[in-house]
């Protein structure tokens, strides 16, 4: 996708994608030669470009226009590209779709601290920031109301304490940026900006008061950073002053690529622009614009807006006219969103001589209203700082009694009390359970206990606390409360298979289409930015020298794969024959377009059991452990196969794969298993000959015995079954390896043991449980 119009999208045809989201879909006329592809949304009483009109919204609204260059470089001009109602369609630069937590989907319980903070939120001190604004007179970029206004704002942003600085990206004023460090993880941040440049559509020298537009919104942004300058958060905040955005968002673009080419984790940004206009006779409501916005920022700051603002209704839709900052945040993939005062009447004064305190700019309440609105959503997404959490995980056990007991040390960092603390768990996917921790009598710790299970079983838990403020924290840290957890086993861990590459196990690959780039080795750390997204791949395996991986960046090759490839990488047969429960786990350095147009998929046997998501690239850029269950697909089954496959359209290559340490493993009952361990080797022999055999599936570093006896009549010995009846004598015993595999050569078979079927059986004893293999039966002679 290359645009989005509000509504209608302009993008690469995909028959498919269309029928699977029932798009309605409308083929564009050839692009002449020499033109552009320019994307007009109305923006009435403004100038429009003429040209081939190649597309129009039925029922007015956005048009697509075919421009030649003369025309291109007029509607480059301030009359034509404000706030992006006329911008080329850049055919070469797909959107970056955005990857969003999972906890921005969950419903908002007003925090008291934070309902404190918006209770502050002045009308006075907004409307004295636009007064203040208005003041500089013109604030067109590349004049000098313009720089005065930047040096007010950056003087207001140090009066409250926080970090200033300029982002300078070209001879007019730059960004403002006033910054407070984050406590906990200040390398997620948060944005809040607003554009304080103005225009006079009337000509460079036409008064350009712009109260509305938008200083009504800059003020906003320093009345946010007034009050919220003085708490301490999880996350980094920047407020931002972006200048330029009149002239075609100019300083956000430049601001948003920079923090794109850097790696930043922008969560959220939140754009106020035009706050304080309403029509007369028309209800106060804030409008959420859908176009060029995160819908999960757009869900989660709606519900910020409902819990803190009760008493303004909220509304949604797309915005016809034009775009404002956030568009720039969201082209580079970070979540944006962009809560306006009204979507079918906003200010008619805007680039006028009238954008004026009591025409434009009428309504302070509204602007004081969404204002608050807004600093609840930047409150609630950089986390109060309230109380710091230590937890040491609980093991994997084997103990079937329970109870299982976590402690929370939860230290409080604003002088309140910690007044509750909650476990939450689940067992095997099951429902969640929620058990309230208890007091220890040590310092500041809580505990709080899991029954015990049966056997095999996975637990999973997640722990917060809350204080006397209502503040809420949480472990594992992440951007939702129970978005993360901790796991635990409750049985014996067993390993079915493993392969960290470093010697040659019999892995192929092959490939479909254009090409095949799977290779074993050593990566070169490769890397490069394809369409505007930045990917890598890793500068060493997991562990030890060797890892598969697509093009691994050797001379000759650029670590990215390439246009239109369908290849694979399948694993030896594995025999699962013994196994119940069985998981896949392995390290991922995984660089991939979304699956509308890329696919990354692991299979077993042919059936898939992950895909790359659609909608979001898969940008690893550290090593990752995955799991998945593929006990459905590998239980009881002789011949196992893993296979990544990876497929690509004709545009935006990546790194694709790079993988190590590939593992199957199955969790056994504390109470052992039968025949889940596998032996193999001679079952005929000679008087003077060696037997060898191997064992494989064991428990890891445990230790081993084979045994000998003449018949299969069975026992049992320390409430165990073995195949091999009484009497039983041991040949010989060790010690697994950290795969549970081992090997043993006979010394020549002695003349009395001529004659005879034995039968052989490998014992192992984990974790206070006893492990048996198959029986085998040999023939000596």
């Amino acid at each position: 996708m290359y645009d989005d119009l509000g509504g209608w999208l302009v993008g690469r045809a995909d028959s498919r994608l269309a029928a699977a989201v029932g798009a309605e879909t409308v083929p564009l006329p050839p692009l002449p030669a020499g033109s552009a592809l320019v994307a007009v949304l109305p923006h009435p009483g403004h100038p429009e470009p003429i040209g081939p009109e190649l597309w129009a919204a039925p029922g007015g609204g956005p048009r697509l226009l075919a421009l030649p260059a003369a025309a291109l470089k007029a509607a480059a001009n301030a009359g034509y590209a404000c706030h992006g109602a006329v911008r080329p369609v850049e055919l070469r630069r797909p959107l970056k779709p955005v990857a969003t937590s999972p906890g921005l989907g969950r419903a908002i319980t007003p925090n008291p601290t934070i309902q404190s903070w918006v209770a502050q939120v002045s009308q006075t001190e907004i409307e004295n920031g636009v007064n203040s604004l208005v003041a500089f007179g013109t604030r067109r970029h590349g004049q000098p109301g313009e720089v005065n206004a930047q040096n007010w704002i950056q003087s207001r942003f140090a009066s409250f304490g926080l970090a200033t600085s300029l982002f300078d990206y070209d001879s007019g004023a730059d960004v403002v940026i006033g910054e407070l460090p984050g406590q906990l993880d200040p390398a997620r941040i948060v944005v809040v900006g607003a554009h304080y440049d103005s225009i006079n559509y009337a000509g460079s020298s036409a008064p350009a008061p712009g109260a509305d537009d938008d200083g009504s919104g800059t003020a906003g942004v320093i009345e946010i950073a007034r009050i919220l300058s003085q708490q301490d958060f999880a996350y980094t905040i920047r407020f931002c002053a972006f200048s330029g955005e009149e002239l075609g968002l100019l300083g956000s673009e430049a601001y948003a690529a920079w923090l794109e080419s850097n790696g930043a984790e922008v969560i959220g940004m939140i754009q106020l622009d035009m706050t304080a206009y309403r029509a007369g006779g028309d209800p106060r409501s804030v409008d959420f614009v859908l176009n060029d916005t995160n819908p999960a920022l757009n869900a989660f700051s709606m519900d910020c807006f409902a819990a803190y603002v009760p008493g303004l209704p909220v509304q949604s839709g797309n915005l016809a006219g034009g775009t404002s900052d956030h568009r720039s945040f969201t082209r580079h993939g970070f979540p944006a969103v962009f809560p306006f005062e009204d979507l079918g009447q906003y200010s008619p004064y805007i680039h006028t001589a009238n954008d004026v305190v009591g025409l434009s700019a009428n309504d302070f309440v509204l602007a004081t209203q969404i204002t608050q609105g807004a600093l609840a959503t930047a409150a609630e997404l950089a986390r109060p700082l309230a109380m710091s959490l230590q937890h040491a995980p609980l093991p994997d056990t084997q103990d079937e009694l329970g109870p299982y007991t976590a402690r929370l040390t939860a230290t409080p960092l604003v002088g309140q009390t910690v007044t509750a603390a909650t476990l939450h768990w689940r067992v095997d996917g099951g429902p969640w359970q929620a058990t309230a921790m208890t007091p220890t009598g040590n310092p500041d710790e809580w505990a709080g206990d899991i029954p015990g299970q049966v056997s095999p079983a996975t637990v999973r838990y997640w722990l917060e606390a809350e204080d006397s403020l209502g503040n809420r924290a949480w472990l594992p840290d992440a951007l939702g409360a129970g978005d993360a957890w901790y796991e635990f086993i409750v049985g014996i861990r067993q390993v079915i298979f493993f392969d960290d590459f470093e010697s040659d196990r019999g892995w192929t690959h092959q490939q479909v289409a254009t090409q095949d780039d799977w290779q074993r080795g050593d990566p070169f750390g490769a890397g490069g930015t394809a369409g505007g997204v930045s990917w890598s791949d890793p500068t060493s395996p997991w562990s030890g020298s060797f890892l598969w991986g697509n093009d691994l960046g050797a001379p000759g090759w650029n670590g990215a794969y390439a246009a239109n490839v369908h290849n694979w990488l399948e694993s030896p047969p594995i025999d699962c024959s013994g196994a119940s429960g069985t998981r896949l786990r392995f390290r991922r350095w995984l660089t991939v377009e979304e699956a509308t147009y890329d696919q990354a998929t692991i299979e077993i046997n042919g059936s898939q059991v992950w895909r790359n998501p659609v909608g979001s690239h898969v940008l690893d850029d550290a090593w990752q452990q995955v799991e998945y269950d593929v006990s459905a697909l590998a239980d009881g089954n002789p011949s196992v196969r893993v296979r990544f496959r990876l497929q690509s359209d004709g545009g935006l290559e990546l790194g694709g794969w790079n993988l190590d340490d590939v593992e199957l493993y199955a969790v056994a009952p504390v109470g052992g298993a039968t025949d889940t361990i596998t032996l193999q080797g001679d079952t005929q022999g000679s008087v003077g000959g060696v037997l060898s055999y191997t064992i494989a599936n064991a428990p890891a570093l445990s230790p081993w015995w084979l045994v000998w006896a003449p018949n299969l009549n069975g026992q049992q010995f320390q409430g165990h079954s073995f195949d091999l009846g009484p009497p039983a004598t041991v040949l010989a015993q060790g010690t697994t390896d950290a795969a549970g595999a081992a090997a043993w050569t006979s010394s020549p078979v002695p003349p009395g043991a001529a004659g005879r079927t034995i039968y052989l059986e490998v014992a192992c004893r984990s974790g206070g449980a006893w492990f048996d293999s198959n029986a085998l039966a040999v023939t000596l002679n």
